[in-house]
């Protein structure tokens, strides 16, 4: 009886038809792919320049101006975008962004380009530019840039005409006469608006201009007004607390003691001017002769301000007045407390300043070792601080080392920002473009789906092809199926599902921000040990009268910050290597297509071990064979489709490259520039600074000096003065018994004129 023919099973024809099945979702994904990534027209280059200055106007709007500079420079550079009409705008938004950085050179360049458009944004840029004039000091060009603002009348908006008043009123560059004419033209008009927003500043300022002119009457009317206007802004009260204070000094000033004190009294407790009308106060009653109501004031002022600069001089004061009052043992306990209070800070910075031969030469050592923006204020003694932060050129001084600084390290940053990204470009090529990659990758994903359908495929195929196999060709197929198991489970954690690439996305990212969390509070010991360093260093320093304090723990100390700033520089570099890899923590893309293609290749080897052998299968397995064969075709055009569709996003990365490459490098050759600029300017600022910030010191030591020799003197007066009432007492005592003894003699003369 002849064998019965062996026919399939249904459940493998279940499963050739699920693995088609398999393939045409693949195809739709595919499809998915193209439409989104290979088959999308780029956009046009006019298109990502409106994106960018969408992107940038959002910073600007929110406050991030650093990010908002860099879009707009990176926008109006741009060659295509210079005739756009977007361009003055772009401009503009630059050089704002520039100012509130407190990049005042580079935000006055952008700002002097868009007034020279001459376009809609023109008066709203004067505006800025005169401010950042005032600020610098610089007033070149400015009066032409005005004029073209004026009006056919010859008028200006009030915003404008404010801020060129108030910056005139302050230009050095001017004869004093030239100077308050163009003051009282812009102040004027604004002085005469009764509804005007800036009628109480522009009011005052027209009143400080008469008094240094000396025109005391009209600058009392003008004061006045100001006085008796109704304020609703805190803006306008202080305007008024302002104007309370001048009139008492004009007062003051002519002589008009009762009405000064009027004056003063109308300064609130909670003004910042307070202080000053208390003490101006004190003076005015002493030149009223009323010691008791002066001495009132200085105690008061002292009692609410004990640590304002103008305390030690009021104590002064009231030593005087105690003196003056024959008050002697009061007046040596004010003087005192000066003296023991100011002479140990005196003492200490003559030990600052005494140091070295050359004290500016010693200072700009201090700065060449800072290694961060170095505050000129912390080698002083604590009490001599904020007489040290009340010299503007201090402060301006700290802050021009510090705005160099903050340059230098910008430079520097760029220049390895730039490295990273030309690195980046040649080692990672696709990983570099998230957007692409991620078109690469939902591809591999389809690529993933296949190489599956085709193990789906050659597993039926085996199992019907088992029985027809040499000897040979089964020993080579368990070969080949020993090595596809042990790449099968890093092929089985390849996505291939969009779920599945989210997902494996999240849990590298999670293991990313785990490692930056932990840079983070590296990074915060480390700072907090520096900073410890710096103030046991300051200390010693102080202790030391300002010399650099040697010996083994200034040498350990030195070591161990040195040690700590070098591991701050590579957790740096960690860390910027971090931020690189964050945008590619989804995985390489060169790995997994690596792995796919090893995975691939077994799966053919064992497909066209098994063609050898399908001429020598049963008939009836041929319809089941030939299916197999129709679907494997089926995926092999898919397949040719995903290499077309990887083809042209790498065509993508390769354009997209070297045009940033391009730019890249063009940036990089500006930055060298601007790094010689910088290492210029840098030395020629530490010398400066080193300089203006020593002066200062010498006029804060001088202070501190003068008060000391002040109380020395008060107390010294005081010793004069009750020896003189000594002298005196001694001197009436003696004349009154000299009459006294002469009125005795006469008494007695007759008496013993009969004795005799």
């Amino acid at each position: 009886m002849p064998a019965l023919p062996v026919v399939p099973g249904i459940e493998v024809q279940v499963q050739v038809e699920q693995a088609a099945a398999r393939l045409e979702a693949a195809a739709d994904k595919l499809l998915l792919v193209e439409k989104q990534y290979t088959q999308r027209k780029d956009k046009s280059t006019m298109d990502v320049l409106r994106a960018r200055y969408s992107e940038g106007e959002i910073r600007y709007l929110l406050g991030d101006y650093r990010a908002a500079a860099v879009l707009f420079y990176d926008l109006v550079s741009e060659q295509s975008f210079q005739d756009h009409p977007g361009r003055e705008d772009a401009l503009f938004y630059l050089a704002d962004s520039l100012l509130q950085s407190e990049n005042l050179a580079g935000g006055k360049l952008h700002m002097r380009q868009v007034l020279e458009m001459k376009g809609r944004r023109y008066r709203e840029a004067l505006l800025r530019y005169v401010e950042v004039a005032g600020r610098t000091n610089d007033f070149t060009g400015i009066d032409e840039y005005v004029a073209l603002a004026r009006t056919d009348k010859g008028e200006l908006s009030p915003e404008l005409a404010y801020t060129y008043g108030k910056w005139s009123f302050r230009r050095t560059d001017l004869p004093p006469a030239e100077r308050l004419a163009r003051v009282r033209a812009a102040f004027m008009p604004l002085a005469s608006d009764e509804k005007g927003y800036y009628r109480l500043q522009a009011t005052y300022y027209l009143a400080v201009a008469h008094v240094q002119e000396q025109r005391y009457e009209d600058a009392v009317e003008s004061f006045r007004r100001i006085t008796l206007a109704e304020t609703t802004t805190q803006r306008d009260a202080r305007t008024r607390e302002l104007a309370w204070l001048s009139l008492g000094r004009v007062y003051y000033e002519t002589g008009k003691y009762a009405e000064a004190l009027d004056a003063y009294q109308e300064i609130p407790r909670n003004s910042e001017s307070f202080i000053d009308s208390l003490y101006e106060t004190a003076w005015t009653r002493v030149k009223e002769a009323q010691y008791q109501k002066a001495k009132d004031a200085t105690e008061l002022l002292v009692a609410v301000a004990e640590e304002h600069p103008l305390a030690p001089e009021a104590q002064i004061l009231n030593g005087n007045l105690n003196a003056r009052m024959k008050q002697y043992e009061e007046a040596i306990n004010r003087y005192d407390e000066v003296v023991k209070r100011y002479t140990p800070v005196r003492d200490e910075l003559d030990g600052l300043l005494a140091v070295n031969k050359d004290p500016v030469a010693y200072y700009d050592r201090l700065l060449a070792n800072s290694t961060e923006g170095f505050d000129a204020a912390n080698l002083l003694p604590e009490t001599a601080r904020k007489w040290a932060t009340t010299q503007q050129e201090v402060s301006d001084a700290v802050a021009m080392v510090n705005a160099v600084a903050n340059g230098r390290r910008d430079v520097v940053e760029a220049e390895a920002i730039g490295n990273r990204i030309l690195k980046a470009l040649d080692e990672r090529g696709l990983d570099t473009f998230p957007e692409l990659q991620e078109g690469y990758k939902r591809a591999d994903a389809v690529s993933s789906s296949l190489t599956e359908t085709e193990d789906m495929l050659t597993r039926i195929e085996r199992e019907l092809l088992r029985d027809v196999l040499s000897p040979a060709q089964a020993q080579q197929l368990e070969a080949l199926r020993t090595e596809q198991g042990r790449l099968q489970p890093a092929f089985d954690s390849l996505p291939t599902t969009e779920e599945e690439l989210t997902e494996r996305n999240r849990r590298m990212q999670a293991r990313a921000d785990e490692a930056d969390r932990f840079a983070y509070r590296v990074n915060a010991a480390i700072q907090e040990s520096l900073a410890q360093i710096k103030e046991i260093q300051r200390l010693r320093r102080q202790k030391a009268a300002g010399a650099e304090p040697e010996g083994d723990l200034e040498a350990a100390l030195r070591t161990e910050r040195e040690g700590l700033e070098e591991y701050q520089k590579l957790l740096e570099a960690a860390r910027m290597q971090l931020a690189t890899e964050r945008s590619m923590a989804s995985g390489s893309v060169a790995a997994d297509e690596e792995l796919r293609k090893r995975y691939g290749a077994n799966l053919g080897a064992q497909q066209t071990l098994l063609a050898t052998a399908s001429g020598r299968a049963p008939v009836t397995y041929r319809p089941l064979l030939s299916r197999i064969g129709q679907v494997r075709a089926r995926g092999l055009e898919i397949k040719r489709r995903v290499d077309e569709a990887k083809r042209q996003l790498r065509a993508q990365v390769q354009t997209r490259g070297a045009q940033i490459r391009t730019k890249v490098r063009a940036e990089m050759e500006l930055l060298r520039g601007y790094g010689g600029e910088v290492a210029r300017v840098d030395g020629d600022a530490r010398q400066l600074v080193g300089r203006i910030a020593i002066e200062s010191f010498r006029r804060v030591r001088q202070q501190f000096h003068d008060l000391v020799l002040k109380a020395d003197v008060g107390i010294v007066d005081v010793a004069f003065s009750r020896k003189q009432d000594s002298t005196q007492a001694i001197q009436k005592l003696s004349a009154q018994k000299d009459r006294e003894l002469r009125q005795l003699d006469e008494e007695f003369r007759e008496v013993l004129r009969e004795v005799d």
